[in-house]
């Protein structure tokens, strides 16, 4: 009887835990996607203010800031935060001083070293989940030799391959294919 009643109460905190997470996570999130389209139309309005003809680079910069924005895991939230309200900031100052070929060159360094940082942390967290993988193998292995239980360390190795293959596909544009 007491078993039963220490599983339904694991069990129930472990709900409410669990549904406690995926609603902080989903407010996080819907906060996120506001302020992204806070300051995207914040730099299509003053790209719009601007006064005379507007270069193709602007032209391309507006263009990348009205695609849709893919879905990311909140931790990550506050860096792109911070490049976008600096990104936006750089709108402004280009907007009231004229496009300059340096702001814009700027920028699109920063969009780069962005995306490179974006790389090198797939890679590491691929290389970190082969490790984890191949060392649960090798502990499973030793400690249980009656039955094959090893090879649940494949899941985090295969997660951990195609991770790193991802990693390693990416282009320095952030489109996914052979690297250039």
């Amino acid at each position: 009887m007491t078993d039963n009643v220490a599983m339904v109460l694991v069990l129930g905190i472990s709900a409410v835990c669990l549904f406690s997470f995926l609603a902080v996570a989903a407010w996080s999130n819907a906060r996120y996607r506001e302020r992204r389209a806070y300051y995207r139309n914040d730099a299509i309005k003053k790209l719009a203010e601007m006064q005379g003809s507007v270069s193709e680079p602007v032209l391309e910069l507006l263009r990348k800031a009205l695609e849709p924005e893919p879905v990311r895991w909140p931790p990550q939230a506050v860096e792109q935060e911070r490049e976008a309200f600096y990104r936006n900031e750089s709108m402004k100052r280009i907007a009231q001083e004229g496009p300059g070929a340096l702001e814009l060159e700027l920028l699109r360094q920063r969009e780069m070293r962005a995306e490179l940082r974006r790389q090198q942390g797939m890679r590491m967290g691929g290389w970190i989940l082969v490790a984890v993988g191949g060392s649960l193998v090798m502990f499973l292995r030793g400690m249980i030799t009656e039955a094959p239980v090893y090879w649940v360390g494949m899941i985090p190795l295969s997660i951990g391959v195609i991770v790193l293959a991802y990693g390693y596909s990416r282009r320095a544009d952030g489109r996914v294919g052979m690297a250039a």
